[in-house]
C-alpha cells in the first residue's frame, strides 16, 4: 500500500477547508422562509384557489418576499396571465399567507403548483393535489 506524502495530505486538507468555509459563508447569506402545507379544495369544474402559510425568521427575510407560481392541470401548463399570486404578511407575527388563484376551471384529476419564493435567491416548492368531482 502506498503512503501519501505529508505535503499531499496538507494540500488536500487545505482544499477541503476552503470548500467548507465557502459553504459556510454561503449559508450565512441565505434567507430563512418557511413555506407550509397547502390548503385548497380542488374541484373539477371550478377554478383553483390555494392558500399556503408562510413564516419568516427575521425582518430582513420578510423585506425580500417575492412569489411566483406555475400551475399545471395534468401536464398542461396554465397561461401565466390567468394565474395570480398575492400574499399577506404581518411584520408583528412574522407570518402570513400566499394565495394562488388560477382562473381556468380544473378539468383534470391532477393539479400541480410550483410556488417560487425569493427575489434574488429563489427556491421552489411543488404541491401536487388530486381533484374531486364537485357534487
Amino acid at each position: 500500500m502506498q503512503k501519501l506524502a505529508p505535503n499531499m495530505i496538507l494540500k488536500s486538507s487545505i482544499k477541503y477547508l476552503f470548500v467548507g468555509v465557502a459553504m459556510w459563508c454561503t449559508a450565512l447569506h441565505c434567507a430563512a422562509l418557511t413555506i407550509g402545507q397547502a390548503r385548497a379544495a380542488v374541484l373539477v369544474g371550478q377554478a383553483l384557489h390555494m392558500t399556503v402559510p408562510i413564516r419568516a425568521e427575521s425582518p430582513e427575510d420578510a423585506a425580500a418576499l417575492c412569489f411566483e407560481a406555475e400551475v399545471f392541470y395534468a401536464d398542461r401548463k396554465q397561461d401565466a396571465r390567468s394565474v395570480s399570486v398575492h400574499y399577506e404578511f404581518s411584520a408583528a407575527s412574522m407570518a402570513g399567507s400566499v394565495q394562488v388563484v388560477a382562473d381556468a376551471v380544473v378539468d383534470e384529476p391532477v393539479v400541480t403548483v410550483y410556488l417560487r419564493s425569493g427575489c434574488q435567491q429563489k427556491s421552489t416548492r411543488r404541491f401536487v393535489m388530486l381533484a374531486d368531482v364537485a357534487s
